[in-house]
């Protein structure tokens, strides 16, 4: 069912996935296999935001690209992905929804 994103979240039973700045904004995710690849995030080895001074550049662009991969992994999962950018909140493909979380960061400094 094509729904957008004010529908989803009123709806205990729809699956989704916002996006926003490269990660995941917002979600209700219900299979067992999204919330394994969620428990994924948590862990340290995929979490970008918990880097230290100790971490070298070639170790934070892997956790990094790790952590990419398993966001791309959830939004296999689900099928009412949205951009936290837009009037509305606009629905992304799966494969825009990739792209956009592959491509984001590079050529940032």
């Amino acid at each position: 069912m094509v729904m957008n994103y004010l529908s989803a979240i009123e709806d205990p039973t729809v699956d989704f996935i916002l996006l926003k700045f490269g990660d995941i904004k917002h979600f209700q995710l219900t299979s067992e296999r999204s919330r394994e690849l969620l428990d994924m995030l948590d862990e340290n080895e995929v979490r970008f935001w918990d880097f230290e001074g100790e971490v070298s550049e070639q170790q934070r662009e892997e956790q990094e690209n790790r952590r990419k991969e398993v966001l791309c992994e959830i939004i296999d999962q689900c099928d009412n992905i949205y951009s936290w950018w837009g009037v509305d909140y606009p629905r992304m493909s799966k494969e825009e929804a990739k792209k956009y979380i592959m491509e984001y960061g590079k050529g940032q400094s």
